[in-house]
């Protein structure tokens, strides 16, 4: 099984915003009660239980929660868009951005 994931070009420069103003972030596609299985970018955040990782994308690690994808290939596109409420627990909420699947 191959798993890729890609950042679209919004997506990777708001990396880079982050990373800049936070230092090494890990990504978490989970099963949270929130947001469902929507990207979270996180700041020193410890491989979570009962996920894997299926790569990485500018050096980020991204993890996925085996609950809402065991077994399957995953082909994944993470893009970023304009989310002014800042209601999520994810970095790029303080930037009033959200990422999203694509």
């Amino acid at each position: 099984m191959t798993d890729t994931v890609a950042l679209t070009d919004r997506a990777r420069a708001l990396f880079d915003q982050v990373r800049a103003a936070r230092g090494q972030l890990t990504m978490v596609l989970g099963s949270g009660c929130c947001d469902g299985g929507s990207p979270f970018l996180f700041e020193n955040y410890p491989a979570p239980a009962n996920h894997r990782q299926i790569g990485a994308v500018e050096g980020v690690p991204v993890w996925v929660d085996n609950a809402l994808w065991a077994d399957q290939e995953l082909h994944l596109v993470i893009d970023a868009i304009k989310d002014p409420s800042m209601d999520s627990f994810s970095a790029e909420a303080e930037l009033g951005y959200r990422l999203v699947l694509t």
